[in-house]
């Protein structure tokens, strides 16, 4: 079974997200998408984020309301010691799940700051990282051209993101045709 993990804080899980997912399903580059929230970015300030559980639980209400099977939460990172580091994680969900090949699903804004990533260069050579484009993100073509492990995939651009919408909310401005339905307040 190949599977796309789709790392992200999710909060609040959105549209883009859903519709990201669905292009990596439909295009057949994995088998499942889960989506693996994360307690704490360790690149990102977590003091503005939603607690783990609640994330979590938010994200399993929307996969419950769009019924897609082949979409998944995986809740693995709130049961590690944080900081949680991809490549830890990577090897727990290979010894869990033997049959598996796993996949990274990140948007180009994210592939930007592989640099900083913990053991990166044992990442970029043990699994396949997809990635999507964002507007005004670029990813370094020597870096794509030296990562055979490493595809852009041409997908639509979605111009949302979870900061804007938290952004909105906090403006008291309208946020909410942005998440899907069944999702909770976590924004």
């Amino acid at each position: 079974m190949r599977v796309g993990l789709f790392f992200g804080t999710f909060d609040p899980l959105h549209n883009g997200h859903l519709a990201v997912a669905g292009h990596f399903l439909a295009g057949e580059y994995v088998d499942e998408v889960w989506l693996v929230p994360s307690p704490q970015n360790p690149l990102k300030d977590a003091s503005k984020i939603a607690p783990i559980e609640k994330r979590i639980a938010n994200i399993q209400r929307v996969l419950n309301a769009v019924g897609e099977r082949r979409l998944r939460v995986c809740d693995i990172e709130a049961k590690m010691p944080t900081p949680s580091y991809t490549v830890r994680t990577l090897r727990q969900l290979g010894k869990k799940f033997p049959g598996a090949t796993f996949s990274l699903i990140m948007g180009a804004d994210t592939a930007t700051t592989l640099h900083q990533w913990k053991e990166v260069n044992k990442l970029l050579n043990g699994w396949d990282i997809l990635i999507y484009p964002r507007r005004g993100y670029q990813v370094d073509k020597n870096l794509l051209a030296m990562c055979v492990h490493m595809q852009m995939v041409d997908a639509p651009l979605f111009e949302i993101s979870a900061t804007q919408i938290r952004q909105l909310r906090a403006q008291g401005k309208c946020w909410r045709c942005f998440v899907p339905a069944g999702s909770g307040e976590s924004a």
